[in-house]
């Protein structure tokens, strides 16, 4: 628990910059429909 304490703050700021990078490449793959990209299982919802 102490792992937690003191590297919170780091593992929220890490996982909120994997969602924005993965919520641009889906943009991305969006516009201009890259069909490699958004057959990637996080894409398949």
């Amino acid at each position: 628990m102490e792992f937690l304490k003191k590297y919170k703050d780091h593992i929220l700021l890490s996982a909120l910059a994997l969602y924005v990078v993965l919520l641009g490449i889906g943009v991305i793959a969006e516009l201009f429909d890259v069909q490699s990209i958004l057959n990637w299982p996080i894409y398949k919802f």
